[in-house]
């Protein structure tokens, strides 16, 4: 979570005067409905849980203990992945429902990666 305000608080848009996270809402709060949105979704909730996934098979089978491995892997990846949406995802120009395709993507990459990771921590 420490990563993810620090990548939005950093996040420098090439219109500096408002990150698009908090602004635009034109778009809705995210831009999931249409076919590509949906297969975007679908790829970053894929991605977020085969990161925690690995890391609890890499915790398990090198330390024997793989709800730590599935906590180490869980926030590497948050970090990872709010790393790219924020610093390499931005394009040249922000338009209009970029905010909501940001929005969607931090929900269902890093959302994905925790609600994958708390059944493993919690048992």
């Amino acid at each position: 979570m420490t990563a993810l305000l620090l990548a939005a608080a950093f996040y420098l848009p090439p219109n500096p005067t408002v990150s698009p996270l908090w602004s635009d809402w034109r778009g809705g709060f995210w831009n999931v409905g249409n076919e590509a949105a949906n297969t975007n979704a679908l790829a970053h909730a894929w991605s977020g849980m085969a990161c925690t996934l690995t890391g609890y098979y890499l915790g398990s089978r090198l330390r024997d203990d793989g709800r730590n491995g599935a906590l180490t892997g869980a926030v590497v990846c948050t970090g990872l992945m709010a790393a790219r949406l924020f610093l390499l995802h931005a394009p040249q120009r922000v338009g209009p429902g970029y905010g909501a395709e940001l929005r969607a993507g931090l929900v269902t990459s890093i959302g994905a990666v925790w609600l994958t990771a708390a059944p493993i921590l919690i048992w």
